[in-house]
């Protein structure tokens, strides 16, 4: 779901740019992704000039909600495409910019220590995302310490209506607010005329989104 949000006064701007595990019932004990995780956490570098964090967190539900089987392996929802899509994005941002990223793919629970060391997170898949009481009292404060939270790859109504309803505990006092193309975040480096909607890649092949995959009601 491609949203472009800001949030109103009195309140400094907040970006939001705002995708499952052992059984059919059950989550399984660990996936690709989270096995990766101990190394990801160890290699989390000092003073690198960017680091991309993606956020783990938990879903309600079960499979198919929760977590989900595809392409040979279980995913839980915080670590869709997780690491390859983290890598590939900071090849490209490596390509693009000027700036020298830490190239490994790196994660964080919100509760972690460490997490204001990094002014900029990353959340995926997030329509069934459930954030404790503590994950949202520190989500608030990193967002009013003036960090950076990217969410994407979620589609529909209710998904969005879940993310709705999380950031509701985060940022009670805001709202949500859409983004004209001629906002400036919009051409700080390429001027974007929209911010479609991209579709995942075998749905692409089919030239459509499946709504049946998606939480429900999912209408776009």
């Amino acid at each position: 779901m491609g949203r472009w949000r800001t949030r109103p006064a009195p309140l400094s701007l907040v970006s939001l740019a705002a995708a499952l595990l052992a059984s059919l019932v059950t989550a399984p004990a660990r996936s690709e992704g989270a096995r990766e995780r101990a190394h990801s956490v160890a290699a989390a570098p000092q003073g690198a000039a960017f680091t991309f964090v993606r956020v783990e967190y938990d879903s309600s539900g079960g499979y198919g909600e929760s977590f989900y089987f595809y392409d040979g392996r279980y995913w839980l929802r915080w670590e869709t495409d997780f690491p390859q899509a983290d890598r590939n994005f900071l090849h490209r941002f490596r390509e693009l910019t000027t700036t020298d990223p830490h190239m490994e793919a790196v994660t964080r629970r919100l509760t972690d220590r460490d997490i204001f060391q990094y002014p900029f997170l990353y959340m995926s898949d997030v329509g069934w995302m459930q954030l404790t009481a503590e994950e949202a009292k520190r989500l608030r404060e990193y967002l009013l310490k003036g960090g950076f939270l990217w969410i994407d790859d979620f589609w529909g109504t209710a998904e969005w209506r879940n993310l709705e309803s999380e950031f509701a505990r985060v940022l009670p006092e805001c709202r949500w607010q859409d983004l004209p193309t001629d906002h400036p975040i919009l051409h700080q480096v390429f001027p974007l005329a929209a911010a479609p909607q991209v579709p995942a890649r075998d749905f692409a092949y089919l030239g459509r989104d499946e709504a049946w995959v998606h939480r429900q009601p999912a209408e776009p």
